[in-house]
């Protein structure tokens, strides 16, 4: 999981950014790199979150966690070359509870760095969103 600053970017309206806890960020073209920039996230607080999942087998790679109400179908990923499955979420600074959703199944992300034990007896990865100027890389 990466936290980027400002650059280049992918289509948000500011107020989308502005209302939501998380926006999921898409390329204008297929297989351009997402960024932000300054205009598309009016609060300057707000930091692009990039999650990334290694499977090539897998068909279908959604996360869930408490930046979009625990809803998988919110938040899926796509798939890129090689089998790496990423998005890439604004989010406000503080910490978020989250888990992958692999083909159905509920399941750990092998990259967090972080865990929390859950009401259903397994654990929640942690990811923490930094307030910072510049561009920070952060594993989750």
């Amino acid at each position: 999981m990466r936290q980027a600053g400002t650059g280049r970017a992918g289509k948000v309206s500011a107020s989308t950014a502005a209302a939501a806890k998380a926006v999921k960020l898409t390329p204008a073209r297929k297989g351009e790199p997402v960024a932000l920039l300054e205009e598309h996230c009016p609060d300057s607080e707000v930091r692009g979150v990039n999650f990334e999942y290694f499977n090539p087998t897998a068909r279908e790679v959604l996360v869930a966690g408490s930046f979009n109400d625990w809803q998988p179908d919110a938040t899926p990923m796509s798939k890129q070359r090689g089998g790496k499955w990423s998005t890439e979420l604004l989010l406000k600074p503080g910490r978020y509870e989250y888990r992958l959703v692999v083909d159905g199944r509920w399941q750990d992300d092998p990259m967090a760095a972080r865990f929390v034990g859950n009401p259903f007896g397994g654990l929640n990865c942690v990811v923490e969103v930094k307030a910072t100027l510049g561009p920070t890389t952060a594993r989750p």
